[in-house]
C-alpha cells in the first residue's frame, strides 16, 4: 500500500536539514550580538564570554544566537 520507511527516511532527512537550517541561523545571530555587544571586554559578562566560545564551538553557539 505505502512505503512506510521511504516516508519515515524522508520526514527524517527533513527534520535533520530544518534542524540544521535553524543551527546555522541561531549560530549567525550568535555572532551577530558578539559584534552588537562592543568590545569592551571589561563590561562583558558570562554570557558574552560564551558567545565567544560558541562561535568555535557551534552547537554552543547556534543555541545562544536564540536566546
Amino acid at each position: 500500500m505505502f512505503n512506510t520507511k521511504r516516508s519515515m527516511t524522508e520526514i527524517f532527512y527533513v527534520l535533520a536539514f530544518a534542524a540544521g537550517m535553524l543551527g546555522l541561523v541561531g549560530w549567525c545571530i550568535n555572532i551577530a550580538k558578539i559584534t552588537q555587544t562592543g568590545f569592551a571586554l571589561a563590561d562583558w559578562g558570562g554570557l558574552e564570554v560564551a558567545r565567544v566560545i560558541g562561535v568555535f564551538f557551534a552547537p554552543l553557539g547556534a543555541l545562544l544566537g536564540w536566546f
